[in-house]
């Protein structure tokens, strides 16, 4: 593939479809190859990205701190929650 062309949606119908064939016939991938790579890609970004999101989500649990009515500041401060 020459420098700087991109794989990107529609790129075969945008110039890059010999790159894309050159590419394929050089390196002995299949269009099954293809599409199973292209599949595996988008579920490795979903994956990564709940990871990421959830391990975010519990780095701000702690930061959270219950208010009840009725409580003193003194209560609320000195919360396990509150604690580094």
């Amino acid at each position: 593939m020459p420098p700087g062309v991109r794989l990107r949606p529609g790129g075969m119908e945008h110039g890059a479809g010999p790159a894309i064939r050159d590419f394929s016939i050089v390196h002995h991938i299949s269009a099954a190859a293809w599409s199973l790579a292209l599949v595996s890609m988008a579920l490795c970004e979903v994956t990564a990205r709940l990871v990421i999101v959830q391990v975010r989500g519990q780095q701000l649990v702690p930061r959270i701190v219950p208010q009840c009515e009725g409580s003193t500041y003194e209560e609320v401060k000195s919360h396990p929650a509150r604690q580094p």
